[in-house]
């Protein structure tokens, strides 16, 4: 799930700096988006955190890499934040937060 936010946000990212839709309504990027990708990323580092060595070398490089993903699809999404409304705010205070709950049926990526 983590490498699909991240990939469907990065796509549109792209098109709004394809299109140079920045400002406006039309962006519809907002500070939302910015928060959900670093959700992610903690997923994502609990994963690998929960998973205690058990894994694969090649798994544990495959959730590095989405963290690295994840962050810099942030990172670009927080740029497009700032030039549309000339200031960043990250808070989300309302929204609580994902985690992950391992066990036989998996968890939340």
């Amino acid at each position: 799930m983590a490498q699909w936010i991240s990939c469907a946000v990065d796509a549109w990212a792209r098109e709004i700096e394809r299109r140079g839709i920045i400002k406006g309504r039309d962006s519809a990027i907002g500070a939302w988006v910015s928060e959900l990708l670093g959700q992610a990323e903690q997923v994502v580092a609990q994963i690998a955190a929960s998973s205690g060595g058990r894994g694969s070398q090649h798994e544990a490089q495959e959730l590095a890499d989405l963290r690295r993903e994840l962050a810099s699809v942030k990172r670009s999404v927080d740029g497009l934040i700032a030039g549309s409304t000339g200031s960043f705010q990250a808070s989300m205070s309302g929204l609580g937060s994902f985690s992950f709950r391992g066990g036989a049926g998996g968890g939340l990526v």
